[in-house]
């Protein structure tokens, strides 16, 4: 490990007072002090607001010369590299084992995530996409070894990647605070990677003393992932679940497939003692409760038990103040992919 390990002292206290109290996360402390927000991003920042005393219980990891991703060390030996200066509040994992090191998605591309990465750990690191939105690719041209589900539309849009028009809702101002100085800003875009391998449901990736298993998850997107890390209670879920407004509206969306993935990853709780779910965006919560919440909000959408509203042609559903789903009437009813 480099120089920027948590000492073996913190280390220690973190882990005794973890489950109680840590330092209150406030947003002069996760975006700096002295920080001017536009009228424009006040309005997402407020989110920012919302989650941030949800990880008051996970101590921060300083690096030098590196502030775009806010660093937090989470138990199960896992590393949050978050980018919270963004509206998308994207999330992506370093998952370590002894002999290797598993990225799980790349951002937006923003920050050199690489080299927050390579300041965590020694070890060679592996990218695997949840799947193959702009926001959790957007880093993989830095990096060796890509991975993403053996499906052809995740492997074209990740050779292909994101132009500056398919990206401009992005990277506008008022979606981004204080960015990096080497940051272009237009034309910005996300530099097409052609994987160098495909997972299937059910694989197991081996790390060194640490396995991660692969199951396909669509709903979200025909290319959703999730991984299950057994061992240490650990499950990654990409966009297909986080606290926070969910999405089913992309061409390639299904509800029918979103609800069976929320019950595949329901099952995969009960049955294998799973304490963390880690999503792609957001925050995360000390418990699973919400994560059956939201199963069962599915399944009362699915059966035309719940009102919603429509907003830019989409019909919203709220289950609270955390989460609601956004869904495009004609995914409502698309038909169901075949699931391994």
């Amino acid at each position: 490990m480099k120089k920027y390990r948590i000492t073996a002292l913190l280390f220690i206290a973190v882990i005794c007072v973890f489950p109680l109290f840590a330092m209150a996360e406030t947003l002069d402390g996760m975006l700096g002090p002295g920080v001017e927000l536009t009228e424009a991003q006040q309005k997402w920042i407020g989110d920012l607001e919302v989650y941030a005393p949800y990880w008051d219980r996970f101590q921060t990891v300083e690096l030098p010369d590196q502030r775009w991703f806010r660093v937090y060390a989470l138990p199960g030996n896992v590393y949050e590299l978050f980018e919270n200066r963004q509206s998308e509040l994207v999330i992506s994992y370093l998952i370590p084992g002894e002999t290797s090191a598993l990225l799980w998605d790349t951002g937006l591309g923003i920050g050199d995530i690489r080299a927050c990465a390579e300041a965590l750990t020694d070890l060679p690191i592996t990218v695997l996409n949840s799947h193959n939105h702009p926001d959790h690719i957007g880093g993989n041209a830095q990096f060796d070894r890509v991975m993403c589900y053996d499906i052809d539309s995740a492997v074209e849009r990740l050779t292909r990647g994101y132009s500056h028009e398919e990206l401009e809702g992005f990277i506008v101002p008022e979606e981004i605070i204080d960015p990096p100085a080497d940051f272009p800003g237009e034309p910005f875009f996300v530099v097409g990677k052609a994987p160098t391998a495909t997972v299937v449901d059910g694989q197991i990736l081996d790390l060194g003393n640490r396995e991660l298993e692969v199951i396909y998850t669509p709903g979200h997107n025909s290319s959703c992932i999730t991984l299950i890390d057994e061992r240490n209670g650990l499950l990654f879920t990409g966009d297909t679940w986080y606290p926070g407004p969910l999405y089913a509206f992309d061409d390639d969306s299904s509800m029918p497939d979103y609800l069976e993935s929320m019950h595949i990853i329901e099952e995969v709780i009960r049955k294998r003692n799973i304490r963390w779910v880690y999503g792609s965006h957001n925050a995360i919560l000390p418990d699973t409760d919400l994560f059956f919440e939201t199963t069962a909000f599915l399944e009362d959408i699915m059966n035309g038990e719940l009102d919603y509203t429509v907003e830019d042609g989409l019909w919203v559903y709220k289950l609270n103040k955390l989460v609601s789903l956004s869904l495009s009437p004609e995914r409502m009813f698309a038909a169901v992919r075949s699931f391994p």
